[in-house]
């Protein structure tokens, strides 16, 4: 008999020897979960058969409310309803455009006749303007206020107009015009002379006037310059007018010192001065006066001298000076040096054939020829030598410094000068 020999056979296995093996029951386990995923019945797995669903049981309690949804898309159009009834009425609206005119109806009977009344009062004739201005005449002192009233007449009532020298006034700062009455205020000489009230309707005009006076101090219309330098030996003028009311009084006088004797003349409120030399050097005084008060304007003349003069001409000394040794009580002598109000006039001493000694463009000492005999020497200290401290030119007090007098007679002259 043949011997059989028998090999042993080898199962072959689906996962390598090193992977985890798979039981019996992870595979019904598999089965199951998918039985439940695709049945909507639960799975017996006691006996591992489908179970019928049984009976619905009790419902639970209600749950709390979810979510609101998505709105949902828009559905059609349905079919018209019913006409409801109908709504309370709205606002008036706005009026709309007047329409055409109608035609003219036929006319009416005539109504029963009324009572009589008794007649009206009779109407008011019309006329022509008439005017009446009051005060006519008055006078007012500069600075007050003054008021003038017209009282006007007339059919139709006038249309009334103020005026001041042809010039028409509106109410403002300086004029007050108010039903028939004008009032000037701060009055001053220039509001002095003739108010006009005017009426005029349809039928006419008619005018009435005023005349107004202001009282007050003197007003200057024309004043001479503040400083005149004619030349000695010619002849000055100076006009000098005013206005005001009353009329002012002009006169011209000399500050200190009178008016230049047998030389100066006013007329018509000029002054004038003929032959004019240094001594009438000054201050002359304008003066305008009336019952109100004074007023004044001053012109400074400085007469200057004639440098082509032959006969006496001056020269300059920077180094000259005048010495005062015996003076009013209380005084020590005194240096004057050349620092006076025209000093720069370089004016220090003139040389002339029928002068003495004279020092200064303005005679500040001058000494006549026979000096002893005549007044005709004098001082006028202060042009170009400097009068004492606190004193200036021309002061009475520096015009009479030197020889306690304007004019003086010397009873010695000595002159010094320094040698070189």
């Amino acid at each position: 008999m043949a011997n059989t020999t028998t090999r042993p056979r080898k199962r072959r296995h689906v996962l390598n020897e090193t992977s985890t093996s798979i039981t019996i029951h992870d595979v019904r386990k598999e089965i199951t979960k998918q039985f439940q995923q695709l049945m909507p019945v639960k799975y017996c797995k006691s006996s591992e058969k489908v179970c019928p669903a049984g009976p619905p049981g009790l419902p639970g309690p209600t749950g709390t409310k979810g979510p609101r949804g998505r709105r949902g898309p828009k559905g059609k159009k349905g079919p018209q309803g019913p006409l409801g009834p109908p709504g309370k009425s709205g606002k008036t609206g706005m009026a709309g455009p007047v329409g055409p005119r109608g035609g003219k109806g036929d006319k009416g009977e005539a109504g029963p006749k009324g009572m009589p009344r008794p007649p009206g009062k009779p109407g008011k004739s019309i006329s022509a303007p008439q005017v009446m201005l009051t005060p006519v005449e008055q006078t007012r002192d500069d600075g007050g206020n003054t008021a003038l009233y017209c009282t006007v007449g007339g059919n139709p009532l006038p249309f009334v107009e103020w005026s001041f020298k042809g010039r028409k006034l509106l109410s403002g700062a300086k004029y007050l015009i108010k039903e028939g009455e004008l009032i000037v205020r701060n009055l001053n000489y220039s509001d002095a002379g003739q108010y006009t009230c005017a009426a005029r309707n349809i039928l006419g005009s008619s005018v009435a006037t005023s005349n107004l006076s202001v009282r007050g101090l003197p007003v200057f219309t024309k004043i001479p310059p503040s400083l005149a330098t004619p030349v000695e030996h010619t002849t000055f003028q100076a006009d000098c007018e005013a206005e005001g009311f009353p009329r002012p009084v002009v006169n011209w006088t000399r500050l200190v010192l009178p008016l230049p004797a047998g030389k100066a003349k006013v007329k018509e409120r000029t002054l004038t001065i003929k032959n004019l030399s240094p001594a009438d050097s000054g201050y002359y005084v304008c003066v305008a006066s009336n019952v109100m008060g004074t007023k004044k304007v001053r012109i400074d003349l400085v007469v200057q001298q004639r440098r082509s003069d032959t006969s006496g001409s001056y020269h300059h000394d920077p180094k000259a000076f005048l010495f005062s040794l015996v003076n009013y009580p209380g005084w020590a002598p005194l240096k004057l040096p050349q620092t006076g109000k025209h000093s720069s006039s370089r004016g220090s001493i003139r040389c002339h054939s029928l002068l003495g000694p004279t020092f200064g463009g303005g005679y500040d000492i001058s000494i006549y020829n026979n000096a002893r005999s005549n007044s005709n020497t004098y001082s006028n200290l202060g042009h170009t030598y400097s009068p004492p401290r606190g004193y200036s030119y021309p002061s009475s007090f520096a015009q009479t410094f030197l020889a306690g007098a304007y004019s003086f007679k010397p009873d010695e002259v000595e002159t010094f000068y320094e040698t070189t």
